[in-house]
């Protein structure tokens, strides 16, 4: 369910009677009462493999020790409990629906189909996951045209001291282009090349 990015609040009522067809279908809870619209999720493979674990006498997916559904914050806390005993401490429920939301915007995902996907009305949130990817995307495509345009036009990045001349080659060299108190201009001095 996680993959899903289905709400805690959703995810504890969830049972066999969601399954339709190889998708798992259901009212979001959050915003039901405002617009009931349908959510159909593919099951994936690795969901898919979940559920063949799960007993279809089970009054919901997920149950507690002691065979009940759990209640929406009985669930939050045991997820808080397996991510410590797990050693991911910053992680959460909530954290693991906003990490689907993060690798779809990144797949390149719009804000309508994050909405979509995550049972959305308002379109603030899906933006700031489109957002922050595309960002991301823009980044990396400016760098890898830096990388591309000096591979191509050979242009170093800082300047290389003269390894194999002389320092009076120097001196003469620098007087070429500078004048006095190093300013552009002043005497033009032509140094021939010594071989």
């Amino acid at each position: 369910m996680v993959k899903l990015g289905v709400r805690r609040s959703d995810l504890v009522k969830l049972a066999w009677k969601n399954r339709v067809e190889g998708r798992i279908e259901f009212v979001p809870e959050k915003g039901s009462s405002r617009c009931a619209q349908s959510l159909s999720l593919p099951i994936t493979y690795d969901l898919q493999n979940a559920l063949s674990a799960i007993e279809h006498d089970q009054p919901t997916f997920p149950i507690t020790e002691y065979g009940k559904p759990f209640s929406f914050n009985g669930f939050g806390n045991k997820m808080r409990r397996w991510c410590n005993d797990v050693g991911l401490p910053d992680c959460s429920s909530h954290g693991l629906r906003k990490a689907s939301a993060t690798i779809l915007a990144e797949a390149g995902a719009t804000e309508h189909l994050l909405m979509a996907i995550f049972g959305s009305s308002d379109s603030k949130m899906a933006q700031l996951y489109t957002k922050a990817a595309q960002s991301n995307r823009i980044i990396e495509a400016g760098f890898e045209r830096r990388k591309t345009y000096v591979a191509h036009r050979n242009v170093p990045l800082s300047a290389s001291k003269n390894l194999g001349g002389s320092k009076h080659e120097e001196n003469d060299a620098k007087s070429a282009s500078e004048g006095r108190n190093g300013r552009l201009g002043g005497r033009v001095t032509l140094v021939a090349s010594r071989t």
